[in-house]
C-alpha cells in the first residue's frame, strides 16, 4: 500500500491544473478522479475532494484498491483534513488518516491547537504531543500547498508536516516541465 501513497503523491502535481488561480482566494471547489498504476497494471482508484466554504474548508482523499490485486488486498486508504486559511496561507485544524483492509489497521488523527502552539497525534487511540511551528501543514494539506506554489512558479519548495509526533521538513525540486493530455 506504500507504493499506492508514493504513487498518489506523485499524482498531487496534477491537480494543479484544478486550482484555478494562484492566490489561495483563487480556489475553489474541484472533485478528480485518478487512475493508479504499477508495472502497466490498474492497481487503485483514488478520488479527491477540495471543498471551500470559507469558514472550514475540506481536502479528502481516498484511495482503494481495485480489479485483480483486490483480490488479496482490499486496502482502502481515507484522508481528511479540515483547515481554514489567513494572511495567504493554509493554516490545519484537524488530519484524519484511516486506512483498512489490510493486516494492520491504522488510524490517525493529528489536532493543531494553534493558540497553544501544540500539535495531538494519536495513533490507533495512543496519543502524544508536540510543538507546532509557525507554518506546519498535515500530510495532506502540504499537497494543496505544492498546488498552489507550482501554480505561483515556484521551484524549490520546502513544508514543515506534523508526522508521527515529530515535525519533518518535505523539500520537493521541479526539474522538468510535461504537458499531459
Amino acid at each position: 500500500m506504500k507504493i499506492i501513497i508514493n504513487i498518489a503523491l506523485l499524482l498531487t502535481s496534477l491537480l494543479a491544473a484544478s486550482v484555478t488561480a494562484a492566490e489561495l482566494e483563487g480556489l475553489r471547489d474541484f472533485d478528480a478522479e485518478y487512475d493508479v498504476y504499477r508495472g502497466g497494471l490498474k492497481i487503485a482508484k483514488m478520488k479527491r475532494v477540495l471543498t471551500i466554504n470559507g469558514t472550514e474548508n475540506t481536502l479528502y482523499s481516498e484511495t482503494r484498491t481495485i480489479g485483480i490485486v483486490s483480490l488479496f488486498r482490499k486496502d482502502k486508504i481515507v484522508e481528511k483534513s479540515t483547515w481554514k486559511s489567513a494572511n495567504g496561507k493554509l493554516i490545519p485544524n484537524f488530519y484524519e488518516y484511516i486506512r483498512t483492509g489490510s493486516k494492520k489497521d491504522r488510524n490517525v488523527t493529528v489536532e493543531f491547537d494553534w493558540p497553544k502552539k501544540q500539535v495531538t497525534n494519536s495513533i490507533n487511540g495512543d496519543s502524544w504531543k508536540m510543538a507546532a511551528a509557525d507554518g506546519m501543514l498535515d500530510k495532506l494539506l502540504y499537497q494543496l500547498s505544492i498546488m498552489m506554489d507550482l501554480k505561483q512558479g515556484k521551484s524549490v519548495l520546502t513544508y514543515q508536516i506534523a508526522d508521527g509526533g515529530k515535525e519533518k521538513v518535505y523539500i520537493f525540486e521541479t526539474v522538468g516541465e510535461e504537458i499531459l493530455d
